[in-house]
């Protein structure tokens, strides 16, 4: 997929990829990259990650930043090849967003997938997310699409 960052994966056949200003990567199945809110979708970020700096000090920042928004249901390790990633699974906590911002918690029903990992310079967060009913269907997809995944030094 992204050689250029460091990183290599498997998307399903029928699954699209598409320019984002805030991602590194976007994909989502092609019927769905038509819609507004794309719905499953896997979002990919990678950042240089600061010297010295651990997985779980990666993650615990990444829960503040999520100022209590999402409830973490379950944190698992894995390894990946030659990294090790912490999985997380989140769901959105409705009232706290309710209370921030009414009108978006509308729209805005959505559970994800989380992998962290650290590799060479950078860290990676892979966001796999699909509405809350069909989660449970899409979780095995997303599992082997992150299990497919390989760092690999950047290419420029």
């Amino acid at each position: 997929n992204s050689k250029k960052d460091g990183y290599s994966f498997e998307l399903p056949i029928d699954w699209k990829t598409k320019p984002d200003a805030v991602f590194n990567l976007f994909a989502a199945p092609a019927k769905a990259l038509q819609e507004l809110a794309v719905q499953p979708n896997i979002k990919v970020v990678v950042r240089p990650i600061r010297p010295g700096m651990s997985l779980d000090e990666l993650c615990e920042l990444s829960q503040k930043q999520w100022n209590g928004q999402w409830k973490v249901q379950s944190d698992k390790r894995v390894s990946v090849g030659q990294a090790d990633t912490r999985r997380l699974v989140l769901s959105q906590d409705l009232q706290k967003m309710i209370e921030s911002d009414p009108d978006a918690a509308k729209d805005a029903q959505t559970k994800v997938l989380k992998s962290f990992a650290i590799a060479g310079d950078n860290y990676y967060v892979i966001s796999c997310s699909d509405t809350p009913q069909n989660f449970a269907k899409s979780e095995k997809l997303f599992n082997r699409v992150l299990d497919s995944v390989k760092f690999v030094k950047p290419t420029f």
